[in-house]
């Protein structure tokens, strides 16, 4: 039986236990996400971008000439406006927008980037945070959104229509008023695969589209929130990931015959903002710790126990203030001609006091007295008879 994720406030105290507890930070391998940290480098205060020529990019002075070898390059701004930061429009040359930091000044309004009638460019490595939509396209080909920080949007944090041929690699997407990724209308053959998509309040994805991939056709596919762990991830309209993760992994419960040797409940952990976790055996406290990157396995073993039944909780936050909570549960079962004692609750390994009943014959063979007393009866009662007849 599985608990499902709620907000919660931790304020625990750590509490020793003889527990086995492993907290293991790792690097990530090539299939895990990548970018566990956004690096903006110095930043320069600029006024809001509006480009709505291929000529403009030259007339404002952005390095580069639109080739794809050489493409025109805005980089390391900071811009701050409740209008739209940056727009780009009736354009076809090749450009980047990264390494950008961009956010409202007093409201959730306008559009961190919003691209329209537009073919080749690249948003990569952006942070942009608390406007109406971060992202918004509108008749655009062949664009990579790649490895952008996308939150606190009063509406969508990406929001796709009339657009063909957008790849969208390792974003993290969370934390918007309404969904995370809008694949809206007449949104055709995107790639949508190793994003980071969460605690959206309406839903982390919809596509209704046609011919979306939302994962690389082979083996990896996007980070959920809501992810069940158990086969596809369904998307709102038309959408399905194959291949999806979640940002808390779902072990199955536990059952084993007391004695027996069994593996560790482990857990992968992927967050956003990765801050801490909290382990609880049932439903007492007995470890805590710092989350420290976008992939921590955490484990506990389980062998050892007395027979019963025991809830194993694990608890993670991160630093946006969303928790996540899954629970396992542990059964062990006792032999047959075992009787144990009740298990304890405050460890993972408890000794075991083993109670044997056994039933050894009688020092007396009973049955064969009885038959030799019978005997002895049937012959005395002859010899009478015979006696009697002389």
């Amino acid at each position: 039986m599985k608990k499902t994720s709620f907000p919660l406030v931790l304020s625990i105290i750590l509490v020793m236990s003889c527990a086995s507890i492993s907290f293991i930070s790792l690097p990530m391998d090539s299939n895990e996400f990548q970018n566990t940290s956004f690096r903006l480098s110095s930043l320069t205060p600029h006024a809001a971008i509006t480009i709505s020529s291929n000529a403009d990019f030259a007339a404002q002075g952005w390095p580069g000439n639109g080739t794809e070898q050489s493409p025109y390059v805005i980089d390391s701004l900071e811009i701050v406006t409740d209008g739209t930061c940056v727009s780009i429009a009736n354009t076809d040359v090749h450009f980047i927008i990264s390494n950008c930091l961009l956010y409202s000044q007093s409201q959730d309004s306008g559009r961190g980037i919003y691209v329209s009638n537009v073919n080749n460019g690249l948003i990569y490595n952006n942070t942009i945070h608390d406007k109406q939509y971060s992202i918004r396209l509108y008749v655009v080909n062949y664009l990579e959104i790649m490895e952008n920080k996308i939150y606190g949007c009063s509406a969508d944090g990406i929001y796709m229509i009339y657009t063909s041929g957008v790849i969208i690699v390792g974003n993290k997407v969370y934390g918007n008023a309404n969904l995370g990724l809008n694949v809206y209308s007449y949104t055709l053959y995107s790639e949508i695969y190793d994003n980071m998509i969460g605690f959206n309040s309406a839903g982390n994805a919809n596509d209704q589209g046609m011919f979306n991939d939302w994962d690389d056709g082979s083996s990896t596919g996007n980070i959920w929130s809501d992810y069940s762990g158990v086969g596809a991830y369904s998307i709102s309209g038309v959408g399905e990931d194959n291949y999806p993760r979640g940002f808390l992994s779902k072990p199955t419960d536990v059952e084993y015959v007391f004695g027996s040797s069994v593996p560790s409940v482990a857990w992968d952990v992927r967050l956003p903002n990765p801050h801490s976790y909290a382990m609880f055996w049932n439903d007492a406290i007995f470890t805590q710790g710092p989350l420290n990157t976008s992939l921590d396995h955490l484990s506990k073993a389980i062998d050892g126990l007395t027979v019963g039944m025991y809830n194993l909780t694990l608890v993670v936050n991160d630093v946006s203030g969303y928790s996540l909570v899954d629970t396992v549960i542990i059964t062990v079962l006792g032999e047959s001609t075992t009787m144990t004692t009740p298990p304890t609750t405050t460890g993972t390994t408890t000794s075991t006091e083993t109670t044997t009943d056994t039933f050894l014959p009688p020092e007396t063979p009973v049955m064969l007295i009885l038959l030799i007393i019978g005997t002895i009866a049937v012959i005395v009662i002859v010899v009478f008879i015979v006696i009697r007849r002389k």
